[in-house]
C-alpha cells in the first residue's frame, strides 16, 4: 500500500501554506517525493558525467579546468573545452 493511498483511506487532507499544520503522513510523502526527485537528478548527472571528473550544468560538453590567475591571483575553476582532445 502506498502512502498516498493510506492518506486517502484515513481521510487526511493535504494542506499547504503558512499557519497550516501538516500531518506526519504528509511530511513523509513530501520527503519521499523530494528524495525521488533528487535521485533522478543525480542519475541524469551521473549519465552526463560518463567517466569524466566534472561537467558544467549549463554546458554539459564543457568540463571544469583551472584557468590562469588574474591580477589578484585568483585561480578559479571555469567551464572550458580541451581543444587537444578534439584534434
Amino acid at each position: 500500500m502506498s502512502l498516498k493511498h493510506y492518506a486517502e483511506q484515513q481521510g487526511i487532507e493535504m494542506v499547504r501554506g503558512k499557519g497550516k499544520r501538516q500531518s506526519s503522513v504528509q511530511r513523509y510523502i513530501e520527503t519521499l517525493e523530494d528524495y525521488i526527485y533528487r535521485q533522478t537528478m543525480y542519475d541524469t548527472y551521473y549519465d552526463l558525467l560518463d567517466g569524466r571528473n566534472s561537467f558544467s550544468k549549463t554546458d554539459p560538453d564543457a568540463t571544469f579546468m583551472r584557468m590562469k590567475d588574474d591580477h589578484m591571483n585568483n585561480g578559479q575553476l571555469k567551464p572550458a573545452y580541451n581543444v587537444q582532445v578534439g584534434m
